[in-house]
């Protein structure tokens, strides 16, 4: 405040030249009201930091709307700031230092502006941009809603056909299940009829086929034509094809056994097996199957000469013999009405 009231008083000594003794108490007096007073200024004597020392602190008070007319007065102990005239020295100083702070708050006006214009077109553009944003997502949630809707709906109705299907299959695999236990219980029915059937007609063909053709000697289910002629091997078994029969073939050894009571002595007859063409080691009747059991005699089938190819039975035995030789042979073949 010192400070400030040696600056105050450096301008106001400019401004006025008066000098300020004891007597010039009512200098104040003979002033104009409308002019603000200039402050008295005090002679330096000596140094000034001396001088400072004796400053007294000053008082200074908020001017009223109406400033009447005073008179400013000094003590000894310095300045009376209750006075009118001193504070209206001091106001000019201030309301300069409040004119500058003004300027600097008018020029920053425009900038504030400025910055405010740019900051509202920005959230425009980007309310803008938001509300773009927002409407394009609104539409495609509503898209799809629909759609789910849509696929709600066709699932239902995939729902209902698929329960529909399912009926109707049922209904199906029921009619079926009927149809077929009823076709079951018919052919059990048909088949113990043809069964039945069978039997009787297999009873009459016993009763009125037991008998063989003249010349022929029946032995089980079976008759048996024993040649007195002698052939070749291919030749025998044509002769047996052109009256409806074969060369022998025994189904099992019991039967071989039944037509050895037949056999003469050791008469060697051609039967009905030779060796394969492909594999001449194995042996295999006319009908192309193997045999189920084997009669050979002793160190038979020996394939002597590497020309014995065809089988013959001696009085029982089996013997592996030339196809060319001439022998007699037994042919075979069902019992016939």
């Amino acid at each position: 405040m010192q400070n400030f009231y040696m600056a105050s008083r450096n301008k106001m000594g400019k401004e006025s030249s008066l000098d300020f003794d004891e007597d010039d108490g009512d200098d104040y007096e003979n002033m104009s009201a409308d002019k603000a007073p200039t402050v008295p200024v005090r002679e330096k004597k000596g140094n000034q930091s001396s001088n400072l020392k004796f400053d007294l602190p000053l008082k200074r008070e908020v001017l009223p709307p109406k400033v009447p007319q005073s008179v400013c007065t000094v003590s000894n102990k310095g300045l009376n700031f209750s006075s009118t005239a001193v504070n209206a020295a001091f106001r000019d100083d201030i309301g300069f230092q409040s004119n500058e702070k003004q300027k600097k708050g008018v020029n920053l006006v425009p900038v504030l502006l400025f910055l405010l214009t740019i900051m509202f077109f920005t959230l425009s553009i980007l309310m803008g941009l938001l509300f773009m944003h927002y409407s394009t997502l609104s539409a495609e949630l509503t898209e799809l809603k629909l759609s789910g809707s849509r696929i709600t709906d066709k699932v239902e109705q995939l729902k209902e056909n698929v329960s529909k299907l399912k009926t109707t299959a049922d209904n199906e695999h029921d009619n079926f299940n009927r149809n077929l236990t009823a076709s079951n219980e018919a052919l059990g029915k048909a088949q113990n009829k043809t069964n039945a059937a069978v039997q009787s007609v297999k009873g009459t063909v016993d009763k009125l086929c037991k008998t063989c053709p003249r010349g022929w000697r029946p032995f089980g289910s079976s008759c048996y034509f024993i040649s007195s002629n002698i052939l070749p091997w291919n030749e025998a078994r044509d002769e047996c094809y052109k009256i409806n029969s074969e060369l022998v073939i025994f189904s099992s050894k019991s039967e071989m056994d039944t037509l050895n009571k037949v056999f003469s002595g050791s008469t060697r007859y051609w039967i009905g097996l030779r060796r394969d063409t492909i594999n001449i080691n194995v042996w295999k009747w006319l009908d192309g199957t193997e045999p189920t059991f084997t009669y050979w005699g002793v160190n038979e089938p020996n394939y002597a000469g590497n020309k014995e190819h065809c089988g013959e039975t001696v009085s029982g035995p089996w013997n592996d013999r030339d196809c060319k030789d001439r022998l007699n042979f037994i042919c075979k073949k069902v019992w016939i009405c």
